[in-house]
């Protein structure tokens, strides 16, 4: 991204970033915490004085009004080698294009540097599930960590952070096995608040598998909160910061019960254990859909998806990695039955 010269101005710029700003005239359904904390960077950026009090409209590299475009266009590029997906790229796009669209016809800024930009195309990355071992020691550990019950919901319930953080003990009937998902839990900065799913498929009901109903009614009868997965200062919900610690050390407590170890002065960390993250255990909650032969419109509605695309194409590179695997069973099974009786037969007529 770049820069592009603006006119000097008293108030009226502040006015378009605090319309852009206020949550009830911009708010749009289809966007994440993630793409409003992008824009919310670049007003910040845009505010900051010690960074544009040379009347510069900044979203990255500082460059000359007139190589904006060209510049602009390399650090794009780079912004998609960064690892961000193209759709928040194109978010970002969009907002920043709207906005000097609005600066413009205020007589803020001479052109819309944003207009012609183009967003590269970035290959998405295939998310992993986790190990059957990882899985193995969820399992095993589920009760000596806090975060232990909420990465079994997660795992066989399929639920997003953000929704596992806003659900409530009222949401879950152990009597009917079901849990209900009405609510998300949004964290742009620090400061947690509840919300609606992003689109009306978030809105579900799920069924709990009976092998963790036991952890669950456990950690019901334990649980002083409202809250399934809580601030344990307050018992209220947790912020982000709360959350990264809350995992951080989820990730150390598992690595040591496999066998892993702190760093020492005279001993090295052992990783026994490679961390995960909250998105692998909704992976393989929908990997384990695909194994169990669960239909793929069912698959669907249990993950919340709105696109049925998105679980089709969760399901498509399932389906290759397991004919990968197929493939691979049946080259070893041949090896053991012919063994190399036609490489020996071909040097035999050499």
């Amino acid at each position: 991204m770049a820069t592009t010269k603006i006119w000097a101005v008293k108030n009226r710029l502040g006015h378009v970033l605090q319309y852009a700003e206020d949550a009830e005239k911009t708010e749009n359904a289809e966007w994440s915490h993630v793409d409003y904390q992008a824009m919310r960077d670049v007003m910040d950026y845009a505010m900051n004085d010690a960074k544009t009090e040379k009347q510069y409209y900044v979203s990255g590299w500082n460059c000359m009004p007139d190589t904006a475009r060209e510049e602009m266009q390399i650090t794009k590029k780079q912004y998609g080698k960064a690892g961000y997906a193209q759709k928040s790229m194109q978010m970002v796009k969009q907002t920043a294009s709207q906005v000097l669209d609005h600066a413009m016809q205020n007589d803020l800024v001479y052109r819309n540097v944003f207009e012609k930009l183009k967003v590269p195309h970035v290959e998405s990355v295939p998310r992993e599930p986790i190990t059957t071992e990882q899985r193995d020691l969820i399992l095993r550990t589920w009760k000596g960590h806090r975060m232990g019950v909420p990465a079994l919901i997660m795992l066989y319930c399929g639920l997003r952070r953000g929704e596992l953080l806003a659900l409530l003990w009222s949401d879950i009937d152990l009597d009917k096995r079901t849990l209900s998902i009405s609510k998300a839990a949004d964290m742009p900065t620090n400061a947690t608040t509840i919300k609606k799913p992003k689109t009306r498929a978030g809105i579900r009901m799920v069924p709990i598998p009976n092998a963790i109903l036991p952890a669950l009614q456990w950690a019901h009868d334990e649980s002083k909160s409202l809250y399934v997965c809580p601030n344990m200062t307050t018992g209220g919900i947790m912020s982000a910061q709360a959350y990264s610690e809350a995992w951080k050390s989820y990730m150390h407590y598992l690595n040591i019960e496999a066998g892993g170890r702190d760093r020492s002065r005279s001993n090295p960390k052992v990783v026994a254990m490679e961390p995960f993250t909250a998105h692998q255990l909704r992976h393989s909650y929908a990997t384990m859909l695909y194994d169990a032969d669960v239909d793929v419109k069912t698959a669907q509605k249990l993950l919340g998806h709105a696109d049925f695309g998105v679980t089709m194409k969760i399901y498509t590179h399932l389906s290759s990695e397991k004919e990968t695997a197929g493939i691979e069973k049946l080259n070893e099974h041949l090896d053991q039955l012919l063994g190399s009786t036609i490489g020996d037969k071909v040097k035999e007529g050499q």
